[in-house]
């Protein structure tokens, strides 16, 4: 049987309970009265339980976890705009609290040229990310292309692509 696991699902059991095993073993350390835990991984889990009338039950369950990948590269930005408190000065990569890392974010024109590039560096930091300049020069306004590589905190990489609009 599988069982779908999101952030802060809850693990209750009865007050009955005298005697309890788990396997995996350090999945015993979770185990309480009213349980939270937030697995990084899917994993197959084995709970024996013998109650307060010396009935004993084994039971397994798969946990899987659905992957949330909470990534956001915008479209368009309009870097160096006094005029504009839009925040939207900087082209970079915002993600949630699954981003451990931004390995790489790398930006090309439209003949394939790279006008910018960085590397291992947190998400959500503007001043980390590109801001409109080619080679110290305001670069036209133009479609271009990226590339980031991002890190989760479950040791996954995943690479986004797409294009960015810079408009002035």
């Amino acid at each position: 049987q599988e069982i779908q696991v999101f952030r802060n699902s809850a693990v209750n059991y009865p007050d009955r309970v005298k005697e309890m095993q788990v396997s995996p073993g350090d999945l015993y350390d979770f185990l309480c009265d009213t349980c939270m835990f937030t697995p990084i991984n899917s994993f197959r889990y084995r709970v024996t339980v013998l109650d307060s009338n010396g009935c004993k039950g084994t039971d397994d369950r798969l946990v899987v976890v659905t992957k949330e990948r909470y990534v956001y590269v915008p479209n368009v930005f309009e870097p160096d705009n006094a005029a504009s408190d839009s925040g939207n000065n900087y082209f970079t990569v915002f993600g949630g609290e699954d981003v451990e890392r931004v390995k790489s974010l790398r930006v090309f024109n439209r003949w394939g040229k790279a006008v910018f590039e960085n590397f291992d560096f947190s998400p959500n930091e503007p001043l980390e990310g590109w801001d409109g300049k080619i080679k110290d020069e305001m670069a036209q306004p133009a479609v271009f292309i990226y590339i980031a590589e991002v890190l989760f905190k479950d040791g996954e990489t995943q690479q986004f692509r797409g294009d960015v609009t810079l408009v002035r």
